[in-house]
């Protein structure tokens, strides 16, 4: 789904050229084009360059929308990194996200060049200014293991865990590591999978990546890149810069709690201990931005120069309000260093850049400076006019028009119905030629690409906006990576609460105590006291965490402690792993059954079934699209199908039920949607309705909200066959319902 042909047309222009010739001489060019055309601006600096490349934009949105269409315009290959912004008010007690943290390291690691292809990095001016790590930081913390190294198993794990890392007995989510034996795993910040090492000896014989959720191996790969975890980490940090920050906080305006709380946190911070204050303390640990890590050769393309100022200021004025209402209220003292670093000191090295390009919509002249307008303009609507746009085609005045929509079949075949052949593709490889070309994407608007001279447009790029008047949006979410049951961390401990112990079972945690050395050597052994049944106390060695695990019950209340020195927890264990024994053996029956029994092969995706899905409004995420496929999967295999799909409110559920119906639906089948509620059933039937509305599917309900006459009506056209999809509550379940072909239950 690549529109990266588009660039070669663009490089048919004389602008062009010159944009190129300019930065190669001056270094420095304003050019200005319209936000639809910028995204391409920045691929082909990219591609003829071969340079890195920062694109800035003054918004966070703003760089989300355009990071989703330098997708569409680049070659596969190019790498493409967000430095995100920490969603967290300056000088709140928050912590930054792990997986923002871990997109912004990952940015930083490709500009030192450690994803082989020179990167785009898109960022924001609030991403921009939130301080950093620095590069000889960057550099200190990732470790790179080949195969046939040597590995110090001790110190490597040792240094992971410095570097932000939680290890423990099972890797499942980024930002883990684990040892079993021989065998090391670990999840690297910003990878996609994690790797397992198998050692022979102390060398690694062997690199797999895994699936976190089946812990299976997988291909092989030649090395693995480990990355800090996290930015502000107390190992690398200058110790002497940040006692000389502490020493300058000035407590006058405070009370003495404060003063004390101030000093344990950033004691414990310096100590390695993490807790949710790390985003307040930033300005101790992280002096440097993004700019920093930008290596010589680098391009940076600032988007809308005057509202990223305007928007830096306001960040600016904002942090400083409220710092001034903090230090009145007596909850900061004051001398206490900013998360943010200076726009003006920002902005002189923007300026400063060898190569820099400055995007905006219009012309803004300065004094020195060269301006250059890019030849585009922007696209002509058709709100659905397909004949309209058929007949401009015929005439051939709008040169190449390329279409990028998720509906391409479909529009081929109403092209075609007026006259008009259309080559489809997923990939526009080269310039386009001639005629129309659909390609099966999608970017925010269209534009057109006009001679210098005037006259009938080289190329015109056309969106769903400007074609069907609306466009899919993303529906962006952040990603999420299930973890398992694990070992606890020292930060989840707090007095009072309920931890399992493998050996001993369940316990309250009282505290840590320290306890004289055996041998008589000076200092003590610290140890996590567990207090039991009957006021039974256990001191659990530090060093035995991973034997630890946080109480995981099935309701709200409290547990009952186990008994130390009895067989409570040993019979308990007994108990479950006969119960689990159980459940798998039935499990593997009733499986083998399903395997054994024949079900009904749905057919392949019909031309209906492609655009009922292409009038879907949003872009499907990466997890959903993954869900409908294994569906469909196992709706075309001639086997039943018993598939769970898991999900948040809002993570589109809906749509994967949506099509699963469709489906069957379009193989001559009946669906049925059980809904626990009577309201979110009627949210369903609107939804389905819709949807459903254009095709030769009646979609119906069972509810309360039906009257006795209504839903008799339903249960008879379940029974003959004229209801192909209905949505109910339990009245589903009722003896009097039956289906003349049912074929999938949701």
């Amino acid at each position: 789904m690549s529109l990266a042909g588009l660039i070669d047309a663009f490089g048919w222009t004389s602008a062009h050229r010159r944009m190129l010739d300019a930065l190669a001489q001056d270094g420095a060019l304003e050019a200005t084009a319209p936000d639809a055309a910028k995204p391409l601006v920045i691929a082909a600096l990219r591609r003829e360059l071969g340079r890195p490349v920062l694109a800035l934009c003054p918004q966070p949105d703003d760089a989300r929308r355009l990071l989703a269409q330098l997708e569409a315009y680049c070659e596969p290959e190019t790498p493409i990194l967000h430095f995100a912004e920490a969603e967290v008010l300056p000088y709140e007690r928050l912590s930054v996200e792990a997986g923002t943290a871990r997109e912004r390291i990952r940015a930083l690691w490709a500009l030192a060049g450690g994803e082989g292809a020179p990167p785009i990095v898109v960022a924001s001016v609030t991403g921009l200014l939130q301080k950093t790590m620095s590069p000889e930081a960057l550099r200190e913390g990732a470790q790179t293991i080949r195969r046939g190294d040597r590995v110090a198993v001790e110190p490597m794990l040792t240094h992971w865990a410095r570097m932000g890392y939680a290890v423990g007995p099972m890797v499942d989510h980024p930002g883990t590591a684990a040892r079993r034996g021989g065998i090391i795993d670990v999840f690297g910040a910003g990878a996609e999978r994690p790797a397992r090492l198998d050692l022979w000896g102390d060398a690694a014989d062997s690199i797999r990546f895994f699936d976190p959720n089946t812990q299976r191996s997988e291909e092989e790969t030649d090395a693995v890149t480990v990355l800090p975890a996290a930015e502000a980490l107390p190992a690398l940090v200058d110790q002497k810069a940040a006692d000389d920050l502490i020493r300058g906080l000035d407590f006058t305006n405070a009370g003495e709690s404060e003063r004390e709380r101030v000093q344990d946190e950033l004691a414990a911070l310096l100590a390695g201990v993490s807790g949710d204050n790390g985003a307040l303390y930033a300005g101790f640990l992280l002096r440097h931005t993004l700019l920093d890590h930008l290596p010589e050769d680098a391009v940076v393309v600032l988007d809308e120069p005057f509202e990223a100022e305007e928007a830096a200021r306001r960040l600016e004025g904002n942090a400083e309000r409220l710092r001034l209402a903090k230090e009145e209220r007596g909850s900061l003292p004051m001398g206490f260093p900013a998360p943010l670093a200076d726009w003006d000191g920002a902005a002189a090295a923007l300026e400063a850049a060898p190569t820099r390009l400055t995007l905006s919509r219009y012309h803004r002249a300065e004094s020195g400076g060269l301006a250059l307008a890019l030849p585009f303009e922007g696209a002509p609507s058709y709100a659905g006019a397909v004949g309209e746009l058929a007949g401009v085609a015929r005439r051939g005045e709008r040169g190449a028009i390329v279409v990028a929509t998720r509906r391409s079949q479909r529009l081929r075949e109403l092209l075609a119905e007026e006259g008009v052949g259309a080559s489809e593709t997923r990939e526009l490889a080269s310039g386009p030629r001639e005629g129309v070309t659909i390609v099966h994407a999608a970017v925010e608007a269209g534009w057109a690409l006009v001679p210098e001279d005037g006259g009938v447009p080289i190329a015109t790029l056309l969106s769903d906006a400007e074609l069907f008047g609306s466009r899919k949006r993303e529906a962006s979410r952040p990603r999420r990576h299930a973890q398992r049951f694990r070992a606890a961390a020292v930060e989840e401990l707090t007095p009072g609460s309920y931890v399992t112990h493998v050996d001993h079972g369940i316990g309250r945690f009282v505290g840590v105590a320290t306890r004289a050395a055996e041998d008589g050597e000076s200092g003590g052994r610290e140890y996590f006291v567990l207090e039991y049944a009957g006021g039974d106390r256990l001191h659990v060695p530090m060093e035995h965490l991973a034997r630890l695990s946080p109480y995981a019950g099935g309701d709200d209340n409290p547990p009952t402690p186990t008994r130390l020195g009895g067989h409570e927890w040993t019979r308990a264990v007994a108990r479950a792993r006969a119960s689990a024994k159980r459940l798998a053996i039935d499990l593997l029956a009733l499986y083998a059954k399903r395997e054994a029994a024949e079900g009904f092969p749905f057919g392949e995706d019909t031309p209906w079934q492609r655009e009922m899905e292409d009038a879907f409004p949003f872009v499907e995420t990466r997890d959903q699209r993954q869900a409908i496929d294994d569906v469909k999967s196992d709706m075309e295999a001639a086997r039943p199908m018993d598939r769970i799909v898991c999900g948040d409110v809002g993570y589109g559920k809906t749509e994967v039920a949506l099509r699963a119906a469709f489906k069957a639906v379009m193989s001559g089948k009946q669906a049925a949607i059980l809904a626990p509620t009577t309201v979110l059933a009627q949210q369903h039937y609107q939804n389905f309705s819709e949807r459903m509305g254009l095709f030769p599917a009646r979609v119906e309900m069972l509810s309360r909200f039906r009257s006795p006459k209504e839903q008799e009506e339903v249960v008879q056209g379940l029974r003959s066959g004229g209801v192909d999809v209905v949505i109910g509550t339990h009245r589903l379940v009722q003896k009097d319902v039956a289906f003349n072909d049912l074929g999938v239950v949701i």
